[in-house]
């Protein structure tokens, strides 16, 4: 059985989504926002808080908002 690392968005707007339960996740890591469309768009963890992750939306944000689920992927973005 696979556990994922996953948290859900509690506040979304301009582009920037913060999630909670998302304890394991690193910074600069891409996440997975899954909207309530069925949609799965990227995002990237930048701000690490105790008990919240702060992640700039990478497409179309005005298509994530609260309770939207989120999981972390492990892979940190990189530029080359």
């Amino acid at each position: 059985m696979e556990i994922k690392n996953t948290g859900k968005v509690i506040e979304a707007k301009d582009g920037i989504a913060v999630a909670d339960g998302l304890s394991g996740v690193g910074s600069n890591e891409i996440v997975k926002i899954n909207t309530s469309t069925g949609e799965q768009i990227d995002g990237l963890a930048l701000n690490l808080e105790e008990n919240t992750v702060g992640i700039v939306v990478i497409g179309d944000f005005l298509k994530v908002g609260e309770g939207d689920t989120v999981e972390a992927t492990g892979e940190v973005s990189s530029v080359q």
